[in-house]
């Protein structure tokens, strides 16, 4: 087995070992973010689960019939919530500098491939809805899309920094997609929905806040 890590005259491979050691020190630069990197995307986690959790609260009790919303607004409270979130996401960037450093950049661009890839799908999921004529489709699916990458993000948060809590939410984002699978189509799957936004997103987001700030 050690021979691998020799050459023809018995000596380490240093090319190798400098190599394994800068995978290690890659991975803990991932773990260990700054504590501005921390703030900002705890705050930015925090803004989008409290927001979007109240917007699908909000269509909950239309859908069940517990308020009486005009139609207008059925249609476009989504809009309003998307245009809150931009604003607040505006503010956030503006206070916390971007991250410094190549590992630290690389855990930004991950998460913000996540956020890209749920916008493509909520596009691709709308082009579809109107070409098949089935206005309700992304209503309907883009929640279990919603939740399966976001659980895939951490997963691959637990896979760097091997923490329980991380897998926990992975798990929890998971459950949450069959969850808004087994109730599509039912006014209750707008309360599954806004509850796992505030479980799942804003108070991980919390977590990392209070842990950036001690």
């Amino acid at each position: 087995m050690m021979s691998s890590l020799h050459d023809e005259s018995g000596l380490p491979m240093a090319n190798d070992l400098q190599g394994v050691k800068d995978d290690l020190a890659f991975l803990r630069g991932l773990a260990d973010q700054d504590g501005h990197s921390r703030k900002s995307h705890g705050l930015m986690l925090i803004a989008v689960g409290v927001i979007f959790s109240l917007v699908n609260f909000q269509y909950w009790l239309i859908f069940s019939g517990l308020l009486d919303a005009p139609k207008p607004w059925r249609t476009w409270a989504w809009l309003v919530g998307a245009i809150a979130l931009v604003a607040v996401l505006r503010l956030i960037s503006r206070r916390f500098p971007r991250p410094e450093g190549a590992a630290r950049r690389a855990m930004a661009a991950a998460w913000a491939a996540v956020g890209t890839a749920v916008i493509a799908a909520g596009g691709g999921l709308g082009l579809g809805a109107w070409r098949l004529h089935l206005p309700s489709l992304v209503i309907w699916t883009f929640p279990v899309i919603l939740f399966a990458l976001y659980g895939a993000a951490w997963s691959v948060a637990f896979a760097v920094d091997r923490r329980a809590w991380s897998a926990s939410i992975a798990a929890g984002c998971y459950l949450a997609a069959i969850l808004c699978g087994y109730f599509m189509g039912r006014a209750i799957g707008w309360l599954v929905l806004s509850i796992g936004l505030l479980a799942l997103v804003a108070a991980p987001g919390y977590v990392i806040l209070r842990r950036a700030r001690n």
